[in-house]
């Protein structure tokens, strides 16, 4: 038996005839769901059982993260005001004027477990080529999301993407207690490469245009950006 691992003649660019870029960008956004990117504390449960270093970006597309190391390279696309409760399932909610927003933000602003609120950022990572969310829901990172915000009205005044470098910080109380924030500045490289727009259009329309709230079946183990 001869195990020939290189492609047939028959196989190089071979697609269905219903394969289109238009296609392709359309079944990869059937879903509502978005990956999103979360800062790997000491607390995580990935992190507890060794799977993903802390201080780390983890990229959350399935149920393996993917390594963005402790910086990355973004573009802010958009943003939208989010609030999220987190127990059987996890609520989102995206009206901040809807009652259940003002519940779980009350809630996270008393430290209360399982509550976050604040600004989520639709972002392109021209690296990896993909599109994700950041939720600045706790306090730290809502310490920082100003200076993400600014970037984003500055690129809708130039009308210029203006990339950033997204990058994990060890702070330390007067307690002595230590934890990761996320910290943004100017990125030294050049942006040499955009998200496809047919791929974009959906995502962005999706995202700007959320039902009020929404609920989510949580599989066990299953991590979330907290």
């Amino acid at each position: 038996m001869v195990n020939d691992l290189t492609l047939q003649p028959a196989q190089v660019n071979a697609v269905s005839k219903y394969s289109t870029p238009e296609v392709l960008a359309d079944v990869l956004t059937a879903s509502d769901y978005i990956p999103y990117i979360q800062l790997v504390g000491a607390s995580s449960n990935l992190a507890k059982a060794g799977n993903f270093q802390i201080g780390h970006f983890g990229l959350f597309r399935g149920k393996e993260p993917i390594d963005l190391g402790d910086s990355f390279t973004t573009v802010v696309l958009s943003w939208r005001p989010r609030a999220m409760e987190f127990g059987e399932d996890v609520i989102s909610i995206f009206n901040p004027e809807n009652p259940e927003f003002i519940r779980i933000k009350t809630a996270a602003q008393n430290n209360q477990q399982g509550y976050v609120f604040g600004p989520e950022y639709l972002m392109y990572l021209p690296d990896f080529d993909e599109l994700a969310v950041y939720l600045y829901g706790n306090t730290s990172s809502q310490l920082e999301a100003p200076n993400v915000q600014a970037v984003l009205e500055k690129q809708n005044q130039v009308n210029e993407y203006q990339p950033i470098t997204i990058y994990s910080e060890l702070v330390e109380n007067r307690k002595r207690q230590s934890w990761h924030v996320p910290c943004s500045k100017p990125s030294e490289t050049p942006l040499e490469k955009m998200v496809n727009p047919d791929v974009l259009k959906p995502v962005l329309e999706k995202f700007n245009n959320p039902t009020d709230s929404e609920v989510e079946t949580v599989e066990s183990g299953e991590e979330r950006p907290m």
